[in-house]
């Protein structure tokens, strides 16, 4: 690795770290500290998803057009730094309210939409094209590595350091992220300014040629592709069920089954482990089943891992247990159905319609969690936890049976698609 590449590498491992406290930390405040209700965690749970649907397009477009990307990642580093050190004090001074907790989610996410926009784009300063898969390969585990660590230690901070220290601790890690980038010495790729470009065949005595937009091209929101449309109900049924868990996760451990609160964090710490599990096994499968049959397979094994959290039950430590178990299932099929998805994805679409391919899908994911998050949160209220995580399962469940329908199965795909 080179050196510049070893900063980037050391920064965004440590922003995961100290995100994966913060993303603990949010529900568990809530719950704990503001006794917040379902309905308002689903509030909080949506906040990010909200940030993606209504600003998504244009300020990933917006983005795209920015000749230099690393100056706006380290000020997304910067925003949300502040972010969460103005959410330290107001939670030191007995401040810190439900809207501020909701406020510093969407900020939080839309600094992450920034980073997500400008990632690719920045990687390719910094390592060859030849080289792109390896070192996302290397970023991925750095984040999953730096997520798995940040759960481990919640529960330590919190008994030993207080509510605040997640807080703090994320704070410093997105200085140490901004840091590590003025740190790399690769100058940023500057785009030529289209006028120039322009203006380039003239200086050359020749005459400009005239372009033809690519196949697929235009203003379409979705990629006209028959294959890909079939996946719709899926996307939407999956991100249902996954933002339903997300806004009764905290409530459901902390009220229904008293967990403690030094235990809260150590039920995500599996997860974490298993999710390298899931990508290092996924990548593997890919070598003998096609990514649609990939994506179905841990769709479904996402379901009826998911079944064991409203099954959860008995003394803490054992429901405790139950719900680690639930949740690190979760992360690795997760981990297999994603690399199937984007698998199937990449082989069914054309390349000029992967950068709307890939938005649209992140589109469809965020309504769908917004809506599985404010619905179970009022939905909880009413009838408890236990039945909507029920409803949870069956919604997950929904987006797999889906594909391996008749009529879905009907659509114009590639029979060998994906396969190596």
């Amino acid at each position: 690795m080179k050196r510049d590449f070893r900063w980037y590498l050391l920064g965004q491992t440590t922003s995961a770290a100290g995100s994966a406290l913060t993303t603990v930390a949010l529900p568990y405040l809530a719950v704990h500290q503001l006794a917040a209700s379902t309905g308002q965690t689903g509030v909080i749970a949506a906040a990010p998803p909200v940030v993606m649907l209504l600003f998504g397009f244009p300020l990933a477009g917006w983005l795209d057009r920015r000749p230099r990307k690393r100056r706006w990642l380290v000020r997304a580093d910067l925003l949300a730094c502040a972010a969460l050190f103005a959410a330290a004090v107001a939670l030191a001074a007995n401040r810190l309210t439900l809207s501020t907790l909701t406020l510093l989610a969407a900020v939080l996410g839309a600094c992450g939409l920034v980073v997500e926009a400008g990632y690719f784009a920045h990687l390719r300063t910094l390592v060859p094209g030849e080289a792109l898969i390896r070192a996302r390969g290397w970023l991925q585990g750095g984040e999953q590595v730096g997520g798995l660590l940040g759960r481990a230690v919640f529960g330590l901070l919190i008994t030993g350091l207080g509510a605040t220290a997640p807080f703090i601790c994320d704070a410093a890690s997105f200085a140490v992220s901004a840091v590590c980038l003025l740190a790399i010495r690769t100058p940023d790729r500057t785009a030529r300014p289209a006028r120039e470009a322009a203006e380039e065949p003239a200086r050359r005595s020749e005459p400009p040629k005239p372009e033809e937009p690519a196949p697929g091209t235009g203003r379409a929101w979705w990629p006209t592709d028959p294959a890909l449309r079939r996946l719709l109900p899926a996307v939407l049924a999956g991100a249902a069920g996954s933002g339903a868990i997300s806004a009764l996760l905290a409530p459901y451990l902390l009220r229904d089954l008293a967990v403690p609160g030094s235990w809260y964090g150590m039920v995500f710490v599996l997860a974490g482990a298993t999710g390298l599990v899931g990508s290092a096994l996924g990548v593997r499968l890919t070598r003998r089943l096609p990514p649609l049959s990939l994506a179905v397979a841990g769709l479904l094994g996402v379901a009826l891992t998911a079944a064991l959290l409203p099954l959860a039950a008995g003394p803490w430590w054992l429901a405790t247990v139950l719900v680690s178990a639930s949740m690190a299932g979760q992360a690795c099929c997760g981990a297999v159905s994603n690399i199937g998805l984007t698998g199937y994805v990449t082989v069914v679409v054309p390349e000029a319609q992967l950068g709307r391919a890939g938005v649209s899908l992140q589109i469809l994911g965020a309504i769908g969690q917004i809506a599985g998050a404010l619905g179970a949160g009022l939905l909880a209220s009413s009838t408890g936890a236990t039945p909507v995580l029920w409803l949870a399962v069956a919604l997950g469940a929904a987006g797999p049976l889906w594909l391996l329908s008749p009529r879905t199965r009907a659509a114009p795909i590639p029979e060998t698609a994906g396969r190596p």
